[in-house]
């Protein structure tokens, strides 16, 4: 119950995925800020969503450790 109170929201989820997939293409254009939805996207909000990424990943991980711990008591 705790991790879905806690969850990033689905949509900022999206949104960081989103963010961190457009930034690293722009380095690999060369370039240190892209343009996403019509914001900019920079390192700061780069690593905002990493954390929002990270967060969510070890909350689907922890509610999947949990199912599967059920699962070997049932």
């Amino acid at each position: 119950m705790l991790n879905r109170v806690f969850s990033p929201d689905p949509a900022k989820v999206e949104y960081a995925r989103r963010v961190v997939e457009a930034f690293e293409d722009g380095l690999t254009r060369g370039t240190a800020s892209v343009n996403l939805d019509g914001k900019m996207v920079d390192i700061p909000v780069y690593k905002r969503a990493q954390v929002i990424l990270s967060r969510a990943r070890l909350v689907e991980e922890t509610e999947r450790k949990k199912a599967e711990a059920r699962a070997r008591l049932d």
